[in-house]
């Protein structure tokens, strides 16, 4: 499928699931996103995990306390990369704003646009290591078929 069929049909996801069923969803995407903000926190010596993995400890207790939420937002706009100073942090921006998002969401439970920013930036980091792992330079439609984009579709999609 596609990017605007699959992003169709995102949108349409997204309003169907319940608050609880977004968070699930949402909680699973930054867990499979925090390993590669991990390894560049290794590689470059910048950030810290820790504050990832609090916010995200920190959703799934159910607290909905605003004041910590923001505390957190703050915290990660600290630790959160600068594409502009180090090349390879598009995948750690993307677990960081992932986060960011999650976060949102529970600030504002109603708002399903920040579900789909969680789903983007994992799509978006499939999407790039799809490329940064192939010599070829691929079109959009072999990127939309490749067996690792496919399954981020399907889990996007379906889980």
């Amino acid at each position: 499928m596609d990017f605007i069929e699959f992003e169709k049909k995102l949108n349409e996801r997204a309003q169907n699931l319940v608050y609880e069923d977004r968070i699930k969803l949402s909680l699973d995407i930054c867990k499979r996103l925090f390993p590669y903000y991990k390894e560049f926190c290794n590689e470059t010596g910048f950030g810290n995990p820790d504050v990832l993995l609090d916010s995200i400890r920190f959703v799934e207790s159910g607290s909905q306390d605003n004041e910590q939420i923001y505390d957190f937002l703050d915290a990660l706009e600290e630790i959160s990369p600068d594409t502009d100073d180090y090349d390879e942090a598009e995948y750690a921006l993307n677990a960081c704003g992932a986060v960011n998002a999650l976060l949102l969401q529970v600030a504002e439970p109603d708002e399903i646009e920040h579900f789909i920013e969680i789903s983007m930036a994992y799509y978006d980091t499939i999407d790039a290591k799809v490329q940064d792992e192939t010599d070829d330079d691929l079109s959009e439609e072999q990127i939309d078929m490749h067996p690792m984009m496919l399954e981020a579709q399907r889990f996007l999609l379906q889980s």
